[in-house]
This record gives C-alpha cells, structure tokens and sequence, in this order.
C-alpha cells in the first residue's frame, strides 16, 4: 500500500514525472523492533515488540510486552508399533499434521505407558515387568533400574486412582495391587475370572473398561471387585479395528487403524462413530494421555517489560525514534554468608527488602534492573550463648546479634567477688573480646613475726583497702601499737606497716634504785622520780 501523489506533466505526447512535484510513500508492513537490551540479552525474543500495517509518516506509541504466566500443558504420550519406543507431545498439538518428533526414550522397549501424579509407570517389551521413573527425570538415556513387580507378567499397565490396573501376559485376565503396599513380591488380585482377550484396560470411577484384542471393541463392568462377566460390546464399529484405550474426563482416546480417534462416554454405542482421525498416521501400538488440573497450580512467571517505544513509518522503513524496554525480573534467590532468602517477581526500576532469618542479623535491598538482581546488605550469623573462662572466672556472653559496625562492642561485668569487666562484639557468628576478671582477696590475718600482734582483714575485692589496729592474742598480756594497711591486688593481700609490741609493767634498777613502771606504749617516754628516801 502506498500514500501520497505525484504530478505528470504531458508534452508533445510524452508524458514525464518531476520527483520535486510528488512520489508515492510506501505503508510499512506488519513486524517487530527490538529497543537496545543488556549486552548479554538473556530474553531479546521477547523484548520485541509487535506492530502492525503503519501508514507512512505515522508515529506510533507501543508498549513493551508485558509479562506472562505458563502453566503445564496436557501432554499425549504413544508407543511406536515398530520401534516401542516413547513419544510426546501437548495434547493441543493433536492435528492430522503434527508431528510426534523424537523418542524421549532409546534405551527402553515398552508395551504401555502411563503416567499418574508425575510417575510414569512402562510395561517393558523384553521382560512384560513393571518399571517406573519420575517424568521430570526421564531422558533418551535415561536408566530406568528394576521392576516394581516380580510376580506378574503383563502385556499392559495403567495407573487410576493410586491403584495399578494390568492384563496379564499369559491368561488375558485383569489384574490390580494398590500402590500404596506395591512391594516387589507382593501378589495381585485377581478381577476377571474367564480367559479373555484383553489388551487395555482404564478405570473410571467404578467401572472398569476393556479392550477385546480379537473383537477390537470396548466392554464395560461396574465394580471392582472379581467378577466374570463383562457388559457388551459397547462400541464399534468393527471395522475401525481398535488398538489401545485410554479414558480422561469422560472422553475416550483409542489408536485405530494408525491414528488417534476419541469419543465421549455417554455417546458410546456400538453405533456411534468415533471422532477423527485426530492424528497424523503413524504406526502406533498403544497411547495414553495425561490432563493436568492447573486450578491449584502456580504458572511460571515469564517476564515482561517496562516502558513504551516509538516507532515511525516513512516510505517503506520502520525506524524507532525513542524509548526502551527495560525487562521485570522474574523470582529467584539471593545467596548471602550462607544464607538463601527467596524473592518474588519484581518490576523493572523496583526493589524489596528481605528479612534475615532469626538466625542471622540484618536484611538485604534486592533492587531489579532490566532483568537482572542486585542486592545491597547481608545476613550476618549471629553468635550463641558462650562460656569464657578468665583468670579461674566463669563469665558467660549471652547471645548476641552479629553486627558489622567494629565501633559497637558490649560490656559484662565480672561475677560476685570479682573485679572488672569483659568487652565483647559478635562479627559473623564468632565472638570477639578483650578484658580481665581480676580475683577477689579472701579473709585473713596478719601477724607480726617478730611481736606476735595481729590484724584481722575481711574479705575484699581487688583494689579494695583496709585498716585494722593491732590487737594481742587472746589469753596474752601483751599489748601492741599500730595498725596495718592492706590492699586487695588481683586475689593477694598486700600488707603496708606492722604491729610493734608495747612494754608491758616491770622494774628497772637505776645505779642501785629499783623503780617500778607501768605499761609504756610504743614509742613512748615515761617519766619516774627517784624515790628521795632510799637507802643503801
């Protein structure tokens, strides 16, 4: 499509064209354009932005695409008649066209599959024994180890209801065992009675269904209990020659005559006709189909944009005049000292903070910036009640949150009769600390060696100081002057001074003169008069 005019000027019968006066624009066709992403673009397919026909000289405003959620998707699985190997796809792909692509198995041979609560349960073509493997797990190589069942050979396996259903190798008869107590060893209950020719069987609820491998139609019974007789036929027509079963929500899936063919329960009759072909013709053996109730699911987030482009047209050529799309961050994890602290999805240019678990101390900024997280902070382990032994002293450091400031340290005293003090700080779950408990000065006595005077001194703390006056011992007639210092340093008393002995009553003789005195203290001088009426 084209805009504009142009102008033709005729002379002489001929007819010219003067770009100056005119020229017809092209529109632009429908496309995408990409605003400029992160060197390392991890999502440049959906930072495209979709446009549609624009006109030329048109200036269009779009928005970035924003994000999406994508749940699980029904899946299909069948067994290839000629390789026996496994094959997948979303059940939405089931089109006369599609294609099955390539086994998701090599190594394994089945006959059926099934597939209950991410399990996926195989009967294997070499042996007909049971094996099971975790759908997310399966690979081409995958290893599937042994058999979950020893006891019975079967040529098919479906599991309903926690309960597994399997036609037996040898007499054509149904078989089931519980889940819940399947053991290697363990033995199968018996549900039909007389041989039959059955190839497949689906549970639904109550009733069993079968598929009847020489009249290739489906017979019907209610209970599951053993039982001999079977409703039916139920379907047809013969001639579409049914292959394999399998019954989802009241639909119906078989494999006849190459193909996939469905039908819904309350419709079967031996006369209603089967809806299909579905599939693309293939040699099938066997199929099964699994849907998946996503009305208690959480879809993976898939990440949109922020922002808007503009987009011009001119003759033909898109050209983006401005803007960006800068990518939302979808949810992750942040790992710090050890610690895993989950994040939700976020917008581009917005962030959050996250809590330390009690455990650790502090919280993290994670900021999104176009698709990609970036945090600020961290999870620093705090540390545990711990005993520390200083100087015979018992002290314990509680515990104590981690803390990244080296200024920020904590006293705790020193226990009764004990002096002093430690300092102590948590950094990344260890303790650092520094100080003394200095001992306490028990109760005593000091005496003087040479007088035999004393001091009592009580119990003291370190730095703590006493005096005490001399005192004689018990029973003594001696007596003493002076006191005596004492100093607590680090559990030894320290004395200063000492108890000096007085001079207790007596007699001298002075050139001939017997006198008599009475108790002179310590350091003293008496005075005593010469008796004037001595004689000789």
């Amino acid at each position: 499509r084209f805009s504009g005019a142009i102008s033709l000027h005729c002379w002489d019968g001929q007819v010219t064209m003067n770009a100056s006066f005119g020229r017809c624009q092209r529109h632009c066709l429908p496309g995408a354009i990409s605003s400029a992403g992160s060197p390392s673009d991890f999502a440049s397919a959906r930072r495209n932005v979709s446009y549609g026909l624009l006109e030329h000289s048109t200036e269009v405003n779009l928005t970035c695409n924003p994000g999406f959620y994508s749940y699980p998707e029904d899946m299909l699985y069948v067994i290839g008649e000629t390789d026996q190997l496994i094959y997948q796809q979303p059940l939405r792909a089931l089109h006369p066209t599609m294609d099955y692509g390539v086994a998701i198995n090599e190594y394994k041979r089945v006959l059926s599959v099934s597939v209950y609560e991410d399990i996926m349960y195989v009967v294997g073509a070499e042996d007909f024994r049971i094996y099971k493997q975790a759908v997310s797990q399966i690979t081409p190589t995958s290893f599937w180890g042994d058999p979950i069942s020893e006891t019975l050979h079967c040529i098919y396996a479906a599991v309903e209801d926690a309960v597994i259903y399997a036609v037996g190798r040898m007499d054509g008869l149904v078989y089931k065992q519980p889940l819940s107590g399947m053991k290697i060893y363990s033995s199968w209950t018996k549900l039909t009675e007389d041989p039959q020719n059955i190839s497949a069987v689906a549970v639904v609820g109550e009733k069993i269904y079968v598929l009847d491998d020489e009249e290739r139609r489906v017979y019907m019974h209610v209970g599951l209990e053993p039982f001999a007789n079977w409703t039916g036929p139920i379907s047809g027509p013969w001639a579409l020659q049914l292959r394999s079963l399998k019954i989802v929500q009241g639909v119906a899936y078989v494999v006849a005559k190459d193909n996939i063919y469905k039908q819904a329960l309350e419709n079967m009759t031996i006369n209603t006709l089967w809806q299909g072909p579905l599939s693309n013709e293939q040699p099938l053996s066997s199929l099964t189909v699994v849907l998946v109730n996503t009305s208690n699911t959480q879809g993976v987030w898939n990440a949109g944009f922020n922002g808007t482009l503009t987009l011009q047209c001119f003759d033909g050529d898109v050209e983006l005049l401005g803007g960006e799309c800068r990518m939302h961050c979808e949810k992750g994890s942040v790992i710090t000292n050890g610690v895993v602290l989950d994040y939700e999805n976020m917008s581009h240019g917005d962030n959050t903070t996250l809590a330390c678990p009690e455990t650790h101390f502090g919280d993290l900024l994670v900021k999104c910036d176009d698709g990609r997280t970036y945090f600020e902070g961290s999870c620093g382990q705090n540390c545990p009640e711990m005993l520390v032994q200083t100087n015979g002293a018992n002290v314990t450091i509680p515990i104590t949150a981690h803390s990244d400031d080296e200024n920020f340290w904590t006293n705790i005293p020193c226990p009764d009769w004990w002096y002093g003090n430690l300092t102590y700080r948590c950094f990344m779950g260890e303790f650092r600390w520094y100080g003394e408990c200095l001992r306490s000065c028990v109760a005593g006595r000091f005496t003087t060696p040479s007088s035999g005077g004393y001091v009592d001194y009580p119990q003291m703390n370190h730095t703590q100081r006493y005096e005490g006056k001399c005192i004689a011992p018990p029973a003594s007639l001696l007596s003493y002057t002076g006191s005596v210092k004492f100093e607590c340093v680090d559990g030894e008393v320290v004395p200063f001074g000492r108890c000096y002995g007085d001079c207790t009553d007596g007699t001298v003789n002075n050139n001939g003169v017997e006198i008599n005195f009475g108790l002179i203290p310590f350091g003293t001088t008496a005075q005593f008069v010469c008796e004037p009426n001595h004689m000789f």
